[in-house]
């Protein structure tokens, strides 16, 4: 019983985000959040937040954070509806 419930706590524990610097320091913790520019930070062994430029990050971390991590990642632009007419025919213009 005590190895099913060590089996089933383990993903818990390993939960987490390892990134590395410019000069390759590892860091675990947790993204809380990016913007494209710089990313807040979670440090797993004692909690506490950063804030820093991406460009302090290795280019494969950095990447890994713009790719999952990015705030506005699905973010699509509003339009005032109803639509005027000028701008329905350039969308449509713009359709398979």
């Amino acid at each position: 019983m005590k190895k099913l419930i060590a089996l089933i706590l383990l993903p818990i524990a390993c939960a987490g985000d390892e990134i590395f610097d410019r000069k390759g320091v590892s860091t675990e913790g947790e993204i809380i959040e990016s913007n494209g520019t710089s990313v807040l930070f979670k440090r797993l062994e004692d909690g506490q937040l950063f804030k820093f430029p991406l460009s302090e990050l290795s280019d494969n971390s950095a990447k890994y954070i713009r790719d999952y991590h990015a705030t506005e990642r699905y973010s699509t632009p509003r339009f005032p509806t109803p639509l005027e007419e000028k701008q329905l025919k350039r969308f449509a213009n713009h359709i398979d």
